[in-house]
């Protein structure tokens, strides 16, 4: 998790955003809360202790930041979902425990990787999901297994659209540009940090209302010499749309650009915070 020192929040800025309106949220956010709803119906049937979200993985196995993202999101939506009746493991802790028993989330949909887990992890239903790119969306299969005999007892699947913001947690960052970029968190830079001189408030999602969620987005970014967010990379989450809204409402500020010793214009690698807050 990188470390934002304080000055570099406060010279780039934070917004803390007032609860002004019910907008919806974006299509991906909904149909992922509503892939949570379902696993929360299939729980509560099952009645078990507890329920463990693993990293999604691409059809190969392989671990993206965007695997992680939607485990993350989906481990929120079964706990609201649940209503107090389905406990689900906090995703960070559970991600800690695979990687101290050197378990991959792909190795969980066979019989030997759950028995191993279930002597480290009181798990007793984990869920181990695939994802797969297509040209307009991302599609989502979810397979809940018992860990005590590694049986299957439900499934669902759903398709996400894809999104610039979804598409961010796949590419490289900081991507390969032509300008000079330079990271505002090396030790020895002696530049001016860019200034948030437009800064649009967005609004809660009405998921997020309800849920009554509060915290802070954070992302990295690279603001250009000309003064805008070209790239955006999430970090840090709060679901519920926020992380989208955040993501979306970053892109349309503008900035004083960062500034070399002598004054001229330089991209620069920026962390970013927001804040939501309902008051």
């Amino acid at each position: 998790m990188l470390i934002i020192p304080e000055r570099t929040i406060r010279n780039i800025g934070c917004a803390t955003l007032l609860l002004l309106s019910a907008s919806t949220g974006s299509a991906q956010s909904e149909k992922l809360s509503q892939l949570g709803e379902q696993i929360a119906k299939q729980c509560k049937a099952l009645a078990p202790r507890n329920v463990s979200v693993a990293d999604l993985t691409a059809s190969e196995g392989k671990a993206t930041e965007l695997g992680h993202y939607f485990a993350w999101f989906l481990t929120a939506a079964v706990h609201y979902h649940g209503g107090g009746k389905v406990h689900v493991a906090d995703h960070d802790q559970f991600d800690a425990v695979l990687k101290q028993v050197n378990i991959l989330p792909s190795q969980l949909s066979e019989a030997s990787g759950l028995k191993a887990l279930a002597n480290k992890a009181n798990a007793d239903i984990v869920l181990v999901g695939t994802m797969e790119k297509q040209s307009q969306d991302y599609v989502l299969q979810e397979t809940a297994f018992r860990s005590s005999d590694g049986t299957a007892v439900f499934s669902q699947s759903v398709e996400i659209p894809r999104t610039a913001f979804l598409d961010s947690l796949v590419e490289p960052f900081p991507p390969k540009m032509d300008e000079r970029v330079i990271d505002m968190k090396a030790k020895d830079t002696k530049l001016t940090p860019p200034r948030c001189v437009q800064c649009p408030i967005p609004m809660y999602t009405s998921r997020a209302r309800d849920a009554k969620v509060q915290g802070t987005v954070l992302l990295n970014a690279i603001v250009t010499c000309q003064g805008r967010a070209a790239n955006l990379h999430p970090i840090r989450f709060l679901g519920f749309g926020l992380d989208e809204v955040a993501y979306e409402t970053i892109k349309q500020w503008k900035f004083e650009p960062g500034k070399m010793p002598d004054g001229s214009p330089v991209a620069t690698i920026v962390p970013i915070e927001m804040k939501f807050r309902m008051y």
